[in-house]
């Protein structure tokens, strides 16, 4: 039976071309909450994210499928801290959000940041970090 696991393992493994499926977070954002991080984050959100999730975040009237509105985190499933949304980026979550990461286009980890901290400033002016220089 163990070798039978490690034979599917292996199997799966090798289809993904040697990745392995594994769900990495951070415990803390590496990347200073700043005006340029914003700014490289929306340009990556207007490019990856605005079919699903609007342009404004707001996910009204998306056709492709049913994703929250990223400006109001009191209603996300899948975790609301900066580790939680750069796993649900990077990895996906749920039925509806394909990763974005390896398994995905291929996102660099610094550019999943950007990612965040641009959520963040769309968010709640409560829940935003404070601006560091």
């Amino acid at each position: 039976m163990m070798m039978a696991k490690g034979f599917i393992l292996a199997c799966a493994v090798g289809v993904l071309g040697g990745t392995a499926l594994t769900t990495i977070s951070a415990a803390e954002n590496p990347t200073r909450y700043s005006g340029e991080s914003i700014a490289r984050g929306k340009t990556l959100f207007l490019q990856n994210c605005q079919d699903c999730h609007g342009e404004d975040g707001k996910a009204q009237g998306s056709a492709i499928a049913v994703a929250p509105d990223l400006t109001r985190p009191e209603g996300w499933k899948y975790g609301q801290t900066d580790d939680q949304i750069f796993s649900n980026i990077r990895n996906g979550a749920g039925d509806n959000m394909p990763p974005f990461g390896p398994l995905g286009p291929g996102l660099k980890d610094a550019q999943i940041w950007d990612l965040v901290n641009f959520i963040r400033s769309i968010g709640p002016e409560s829940r935003r970090p404070v601006t560091r220089p």
